[in-house]
């Protein structure tokens, strides 16, 4: 009887180092597919039982395991991923806050203005619309 031993792979310095760098990146690119699959299930599902053309749902109710910074942080990514799918459609990613008791778009709000904004209440919503007008 043989033994199926994996043959070992060779490393030199420069690929050891990169290692880890490499594993992270990875375990990121497996988080981003899990959430544009989750994202895209949940588009599909408003598609076939709404009437609204715009999609707009909080990256939590998505896939609670990622949190917002991971999503703003590879917000690029998951819209050119997302595009891929849906290649004629609006896609977006903001970040709502409370200011004065009313949700606001912050990423266009002028730096002395995201000051006020209690970022702890801050919650992140992908918007995809596929309305014939756009």
């Amino acid at each position: 009887m043989t033994s199926k031993v994996k043959p070992l792979k060779i490393y030199t310095r420069t690929e050891l180092r990169s290692l880890k760098e490499k594993k992270q990146q990875e375990m990121i690119n497996t988080d981003i597919d899990r959430f544009v699959a989750m994202a895209h299930a949940n588009i599909i599902k408003h598609a076939e039982n709404s009437d609204n053309n715009t999609f707009n749902k909080s990256v939590r109710e998505i896939y609670s395991p990622c949190r917002d910074d991971f999503i703003i942080e590879n917000k690029q990514t998951i819209i050119k991923r997302l595009t891929e799918y849906f290649p004629d459609v609006f896609i977006q990613i903001k970040t709502f806050g409370n200011l004065n008791n009313t949700m606001v778009d912050i990423d266009g709000l002028e730096e002395s203005l995201k000051s006020l904004i209690n970022n702890k209440l801050n919650q992140t919503y992908i918007v995809v619309d596929w309305c014939e007008d756009k």
